[in-house]
């Protein structure tokens, strides 16, 4: 057995044991083996290792307690977005994380022991749906001007906590979401005053200024063809396909999209295993898993149609 500091990532299924009991065994396996496939591809993205999965949650490891927060908060808005395009909330994914950092013991099978593993186990306990705990060290250790300027992330500090197994109380902070991104979704009542207010005078001359923007509207439609041209697509590229709820999902940028949708200017007709069968402007083309999806030169037809 051998020792080796890392930081320590428990991922919990919220809800997991009402679901396993409301689907069938086909439909659970889809689940575990979809939920299983998203976790790997971020772990991955992020140099993330997966020790093991606990029925309903994850035990994962990483060099970096950076990279492990910045995957698990990506981990957490992929994971939201799916949920947008699910109408029952019932059936909605949800996780919580907890992280700690430090010396933990790796025995001949790569299973994982020590204080740090069961701490970032109980903060993964005390976090709500969608939440991220880290520990103190955890904190210590990110590199904070990182996550703020690249990720928008800053942290919260929540006070002492007293953990189940644990000797003494471990200081707890949760990851957000920066303050500014936070006061920008809550805008102030005089603003929105303000907002309502040109647009009722905007409402009462939209028939004055309809004929002098006539010439203006064409002119910048005409620009945003051109750079829709211009926009490299070859950058999107697929990264793995989910089974979830009877439909397959494949992830793109890191979002996941459905059958219909429309992505890097192509649109998304049909979902397997293994492919994507997607529609440029006249042409169907079929794109593989670690493929990058076709670029193309008349994005206003497909836009059209």
């Amino acid at each position: 057995m051998k020792n080796k500091l890392l930081a320590v990532m428990f991922i919990d299924m919220c809800g997991y044991t009402l679901r396993m009991s409301q689907q069938d065994r086909k439909d659970n396996e889809f689940f575990i083996k979809g939920t299983q496939h998203l976790v790997e591809v971020f772990l991955k993205d992020k140099e993330g290792v997966l020790i093991k999965t606990l029925g309903d949650g994850f035990l994962a490891v990483f060099e970096s307690p950076t990279n492990a927060v910045i995957c698990s908060k990506s981990l957490q808005k992929a994971v939201r977005d799916r949920n947008m395009s699910i109408l029952n909330k019932e059936k909605w994914l949800k996780f919580r994380i907890g992280i700690d950092a430090g010396e933990v013991s790796i025995d001949e099978n790569g299973d994982i022991y020590g204080e740090t593993v069961n701490i970032a186990s109980r903060l993964q306990e005390i976090a709500q749906p969608e939440e991220i705990l880290i520990s103190e060290i955890a904190y210590l250790t990110i590199n904070k001007n990182e996550i703020k300027t690249k990720y928008q992330l800053e942290t919260k500090y929540l006070g002492r906590k007293k953990l189940k197994n644990v000797s003494r109380k471990i200081k707890v902070y949760k990851i957000v979401e920066s303050a500014y991104l936070e006061n920008k979704r809550k805008k102030p009542n005089y603003f929105l005053k303000i907002i309502v207010f040109f647009g009722i005078i905007l409402f009462l001359l939209a028939g004055v200024f309809f004929s002098l923007s006539k010439f203006s509207f064409f002119t910048k439609k005409k620009k945003l063809l051109s750079f829709l041209k211009k926009d490299k697509n070859s950058a999107c590229k697929v990264k793995g396909i989910i089974f979830s709820h009877g439909n397959y999902f494949v992830m793109i940028n890191n979002q996941l999209f459905g059958e219909g949708d429309n992505i890097c200017g192509v649109r998304i007709l049909k979902i397997f295993p293994d492919k994507v069968i997607v529609k440029t402007s006249k042409k169907i083309k079929i794109v593989k898993i670690g493929e990058k999806i076709p670029s193309f030169k008349k994005q206003e037809n497909l836009q059209e149609n």
